[in-house]
C-alpha cells in the first residue's frame, strides 16, 4: 500500500518524507501555499517534486485539451496531471 500526502506545504512533506510515497496537491492548496510564502506556483511544484523521489499530482485548471496540455508541460519534474 502507498501512501500520498495532499499538501502543498513542503513542510509537511519533509515532515512526513519517511512515510509517504507520494503527493497530492490541487489548485487551493497551491494557492494558498503560495500566498503564505510568496512563491510563484511553479517554484512550489518544483520543490515538491524535488523533495521526494515519488510522484507528485497535481489538477490543472483548465478544461480543454490543448490548455490543459500547456499547463502541464510548464513543469519540468515528474508531475502526474490531473483534471
Amino acid at each position: 500500500m502507498d501512501f500520498f500526502l495532499d499538501t502543498a506545504s513542503i513542510d509537511d512533506v519533509l515532515k512526513f518524507k519517511e512515510f509517504i510515497q507520494g503527493i497530492t496537491t490541487n489548485p487551493s492548496l497551491l494557492a494558498s501555499e503560495s500566498k503564505k510564502t510568496s512563491k510563484p506556483i511553479k517554484d512550489i511544484l518544483s520543490d515538491l517534486c524535488m523533495a521526494i523521489e515519488g510522484p507528485v499530482s497535481a489538477e490543472v485548471i483548465s478544461n480543454n485539451k490543448e490548455e490543459m496540455l500547456k499547463e502541464a508541460n510548464k513543469h519540468n519534474c515528474r508531475i502526474i496531471i490531473r483534471q
